[in-house]
């Protein structure tokens, strides 16, 4: 059975809302920029459920070297790319979220639509939820910065800090 868009997206945006909700965040010594996450316990079903309905073949031995090696890690990656860098950069988060408000109002009125706009805001809130809790986290690991600039980016536009 071949899944619908509808269903994929859906499917997706819950499992994102609930990776941002319910991940571990932790700090990587040999990383001086950002925080980490753990996702691995829940994201494990989710992929291993989507690689059976998609029938993934994995037999290509040279792209499994590559995957052995940590070379490449995108093997069953079903969806990790932008064609709109420059909007998540000048607009941030905060922005995208805004932007979504401003384009549901423009497009809704179809059952589909509003739910298609209804799910991209429930993924930008629970980004905006995550982002709080790397705050709160950065705060009790003493990364000032961190936690300013987290905070920062779940209500303003980004900004390039000096500090």
């Amino acid at each position: 059975m071949t899944e619908s868009f509808e269903s994929v997206f859906l499917e997706s945006c819950k499992r994102i809302e609930y990776l941002l909700d319910n991940c571990t965040i932790r700090i990587n010594p040999e990383n001086r920029f950002f925080l980490d996450v753990d996702e691995s316990e829940i994201y494990h079903n989710y992929l291993y459920g989507r690689i059976e309905r998609q029938k993934a073949n994995c037999t290509d031995e040279e792209l499994m070297r590559a995957v052995k090696s940590g070379a490449y890690d995108g093997l069953y990656d079903f969806g990790h790319t932008t064609a709109e860098w420059k909007s998540v950069i000048s607009l941030g988060i905060f922005g995208l979220r805004e932007r979504i408000d401003e384009y549901g109002a423009q497009h809704r009125g179809t059952k589909e639509k509003d739910e298609f706009f209804a799910h991209l805001s429930a993924v930008y809130d629970a980004i905006i939820r995550f982002t709080a809790r790397c705050a709160r986290f950065a705060k009790k690991q003493g990364k000032r910065k961190w936690q300013r600039d987290l905070k920062i980016s779940q209500k303003d536009l980004p900004q390039t800090s000096t500090r």
